[in-house]
């Protein structure tokens, strides 16, 4: 014996079932876009600071070999 359930949905239903999708895709949108921010975010600061830190200590460390070279030059030159 086959049965088969028809469902009636009123156009009030429809609508109220199509709102409640809508407001799940945008909740599931928020998240995401929070999750992307907060991951990229994070990765840029790490980076930025990573940059930042070399170019201090690379130029210290460049600056220090300058100026030892030129008073090893400069103590032969007198």
């Amino acid at each position: 014996m086959n049965t088969t359930a028809t469902t009636i949905l009123s156009q009030s239903d429809e609508n109220l079932l199509q709102s409640s999708r809508i407001t799940e895709l945008e909740d599931e949108n928020r998240r995401l876009k929070l999750c992307l921010g907060i991951g990229l975010g994070g990765g840029i600061l790490v980076t930025g600071s990573i940059a930042a830190i070399s170019y201090v200590y690379f130029s210290k460390r460049y600056i220090n070999y300058f100026n030892q070279t030129s008073l090893l030059i400069f103590s032969f030159l007198f």
